[in-house]
């Protein structure tokens, strides 16, 4: 029973991990650069993405292009790891996140 506890604890510990994140924008950290249409495309993903697992996520992303062009989620939804990515695999150097 011990094992199923830890085991348990572990599998929940690293779902929560995976999604971790208030606010990103594909841009380039260095220079301040933001590819504002990109952030739109992976935000929409990612609400698709996360909308098919767990409803609540998925209506809680949203793009905010009036507000300096972030996608947001007031319940951490976002998966940060996977927003820098599909910024990169778009073309861009990578994306800031921050909560």
């Amino acid at each position: 029973m011990r094992l199923s506890f830890i085991l348990a604890t572990t599998v929940l510990g690293a779902a929560n991990w995976a999604l971790a994140g208030h606010n990103c924008k594909c841009q380039d950290t260095s220079t301040g650069t933001q590819w504002n249409a990109l952030t739109e495309k992976v935000c929409i993903e990612q609400a698709g993405t996360i909308g098919s697992v767990t409803h609540a996520c998925g209506l809680n992303i949203q793009y905010h292009g009036d507000q300096s062009h972030q996608c947001s989620s007031s319940l951490n939804c976002l998966d940060s790891g996977a927003f820098v990515d599909r910024c990169r695999a778009l073309g861009t150097p990578g994306a800031y996140c921050w909560n």
